[in-house]
């Protein structure tokens, strides 16, 4: 129900316009253009462009477009160069401001021409590097836009784009309006960050410390500096409070009056987007929860059926605490081997997703670390060796059985790929994330493999003791809950919501694996849907910050 009340909102934005442009440069960028409706704003006539951030795309501001939508405004957004849907690669190194200011200026083109708005009716909005867009677009603008919104701007990163941008910040200069908002747990342009910004655009020295402040320079322009309580700098995009400050101010700017500063409670429609995405997770593990154990009902009688698919001959879990207290340790030798493997991908002559193989890495050297432990009979706590039977697979397959279980998979994959849909475009090209996809697919499977004959082996022997089917994705979690914890501690915050994001979706798939076993009881057929499940909505996310090398 939540997806169908999500999509409900999605349709709100429906009347939409695809428009690809070209820069000076040659990349092809995919912009989106939402006509807007002059009787829904009595105030004005109103544009708004969008300029996502980096490892984003224009998806990720949908609740942006849909607010300013709902307003009345037009709204133009566009994936920059190596991001989304544009072609070419991200905008970086000595020209990489000067890229940057002149896609934004080929999309105000564009949007003038299809809005008929002109510049003084125009406000930008960016998060991150689109913040740093925008303004290094209207440094060099001679007709600038009325205002500009920075979020998080990555203003202070002069290493990575071979320009000091700040040095040609003024009170005068860029001759706009400007409303810089940063939340109190910002990495990438932390208040202390922002404060620096702000005096800088205001010369104003009578703060010194980071707080609200608003400014007017001589010109009359507005220079506002907000910091949010509780917000990291990759939830700034996806902040309710960010949409409806943005709104308000642009309100503020058009009236001349002040609604920014008043207490009163508010709320829009598209406040239930946010809403509807943590019932509809929810909703997704019930889903898969409560299919385990129809499923299970369903299949009681076949619970005995012998295992095909590398059968655990006359092997077993004979001292239960010993086989999972060092199980621990053996994770350690398991991280070696993952770092072997993920060195020799990096040397692989194409692009690499670095913060794709954290999560890949693990999951394979843990397969292969214990099949050489099951195989040579040398895992403390067990008894007997694993004997391959891969071939067998194939044989006594129930292709109804089969079917159900692609049913299963296909409408879970759907409602997640829906989930996540502001990333499915994220910072890959679409040849080089298709080509890792298989290759991940490949050499994946062998730790959910391995997963999913342990835990048929422990329901088989201790069917009683379901805490130890626990204890096991306890134990194969915990590099990732270990990762997680350690970005904590060490004041990573960028990166902490993708690590909390990235474990419910690893818990989804061991969920689903369980579901489908219970299903075709295959092994391995159940470890290949679990790879392609986990790298299917794994590989595009852009908010892992996935870099090429």
């Amino acid at each position: 129900m939540p997806v169908f009340l999500q999509i409900s909102v999605d349709v709100r934005m429906s009347n939409k316009e695809i428009n690809i442009i070209t820069d000076t440069f040659g990349n092809k960028l995919y912009t989106t253009y939402y006509p807007g409706n002059s009787d829904a704003y009595t105030i004005s006539i109103i544009g708004v462009m969008i300029f996502h951030g980096m490892a984003e795309d224009q998806r990720s501001f949908d609740l942006f477009a849909s607010k300013f939508q709902r307003l009345g405004m037009d709204v133009f957004c566009t994936d920059f160069s190596g991001h989304g849907r544009s072609t070419g690669v991200m905008p970086m190194g000595e020209n990489g401001d000067s890229i940057l200011a002149d896609q934004v200026n080929k999309a105000k083109m564009k949007f003038q021409e299809l809005s008929h708005l002109n510049d003084s009716q125009i406000f930008m909005i960016g998060h991150s590097l689109g913040a740093r867009a925008i303004l290094s677009s209207q440094l060099t603008e001679s007709s600038p836009v009325n205002g500009c919104i920075l979020i998080g701007p990555a203003v202070y990163l002069d290493f990575e784009f071979g320009e000091d941008l700040e040095d040609n910040l003024s009170p005068a200069n860029p001759n706009n309006n400007i409303f810089i908002l940063v939340g109190d747990l910002e990495d990438i342009c932390p208040p202390n960050y922002a404060l620096r910004l702000y005096q800088k655009l205001t010369n104003d020295t009578s703060i010194d410390t980071p707080e609200n402040a608003i400014f007017k320079t001589t010109s009359g322009l507005t220079r506002e500096l907000r910091i949010l309580k509780w917000l990291t700098h990759t939830n700034e995009a996806f902040s309710i409070r960010t949409v409806q400050l943005s709104a308000l101010w642009i309100q503020e700017i058009v009236l001349g009056e002040s609604h920014i500063q008043t207490n009163s409670s508010y709320f829009a429609f598209e406040d239930f987007r946010v809403y509807f995405s943590i019932l509809e997770i929810i909703g997704i593990y019930l889903l898969i929860i409560y299919s385990n154990k129809m499923i299970k009902l369903i299949s009681e009688e076949n619970k005995n059926e012998v295992l095909i698919n590398l059968r655990l001959f006359d092997s077993k879990i004979i001292n239960p605490k010993k086989y999972f207290s060092v199980k621990i340790p053996i994770l350690l030798g398991g991280l070696g081997i993952s770092a072997i493997i993920g060195f020799l991908l990096v040397l692989l002559p194409i692009g690499t997703p670095i913060f794709t193989l954290l999560y890949f890495c693990p999951v394979t050297g843990y397969g292969f670390m214990m099949l050489i432990l099951y195989k040579t009979n040398r895992m403390p706590g067990y008894e007997g060796k694993w004997k391959s039977r891969i071939k067998e697979s194939f044989k006594s397959i129930t292709w109804i059985n089969v079917l159900l279980g692609m049913l299963f998979l296909g409408s879970v994959a759907f409602l997640l790929a829906y989930y996540f849909n502001g990333y499915m475009y994220n910072f890959f090209p679409r040849k080089t994330k298709v080509l890792w996809f298989f290759i991940l697919l490949v050499l994946s499977p062998i730790g959910f493999y391995v997963l999913q004959l342990e835990s048929e082996e422990i329901k088989t022997t201790f069917p009683e003791k379901s805490k130890y089917l626990f204890i096991n994705y306890i134990i194969f979690l915990l590099p990732y809950i270990i990762g997680s914890l350690s970005v904590f501690l060490f004041g990573y915050f960028i990166f902490i919501p993708d690590a909390i994001n990235n474990i419910i979706l690893l818990v989804i798939v061991l969920l689903m694996g369980n579901l489908l076993q219970q299903i075709w009881r295959k092994p391995l057929f159940t470890a290949l849907a679990q790879s392609f499940l986990f790298f299917f909505l794994l590989l595009p996310r852009g908010q892992l910050m996935a870099f090429f090398m």
